[in-house]
């Protein structure tokens, strides 16, 4: 709904940018039970807008570390030219998803949604396979073994359907 008032600041505005309504759009399954959660500048939902999850509980600070990480082996992944080869020859560089985190606490804060996700537990099972609703994609396999390699070497234990988009 709408936000009374001046709204808030937008979570990453760089310019000050406040919002004006606030909308949720679901709570997660996960242990923590976040929330998915729409902020947008113009009331009634129009204007630009932020998707976010909005979660309590975790030490976001934690996932602030992990995808400094992330983007330091993306840097070192494209400078020593690590790609993925496509069957039909396309060059896709191996780069693990970024987005932006902002902490309100100890306990508390923001993650970003990436652009077009999906949750992996809002993607229909269909025992067959291609008649899933999936878009045909070569950043899905590059991204996900740069993502899987990266937690992995971080030892990072909190990877669940729930904890995964596409």
């Amino acid at each position: 709904g709408d936000l009374e008032g001046d709204g808030v600041v937008m979570p990453f505005s760089s310019d000050g940018a406040r919002a004006k309504s606030f909308r949720v759009k679901r709570q997660f399954t996960s242990k923590a039970k976040p929330y998915w959660v729409e902020l947008a500048e113009g009331a009634g939902g129009s204007g630009n807008t932020l998707s976010l999850v909005m979660k309590y509980g975790d030490d976001l600070r934690q996932d602030q570390l992990a995808l400094s990480m992330f983007a330091l082996l993306n840097q070192v992944w494209r400078e020593v030219g690590v790609v993925h080869n496509t069957v039909t020859g396309v060059r896709v560089n191996a780069e693990a998803p970024l987005y932006r985190v902002a902490t309100c606490g100890f306990t508390h804060g923001f993650v970003e949604m990436l652009p077009e996700s999906v949750p992996v537990d809002d993607i229909p099972v269909d025992p067959r396979r291609g008649e899933n609703g999936w878009k045909q994609s070569n950043r899905i396999l590059p991204s996900s073994v740069a993502g899987f390699l990266v937690i992995y070497f971080l030892d990072v234990r909190d990877r669940h359907q729930g904890n995964m988009v596409v």
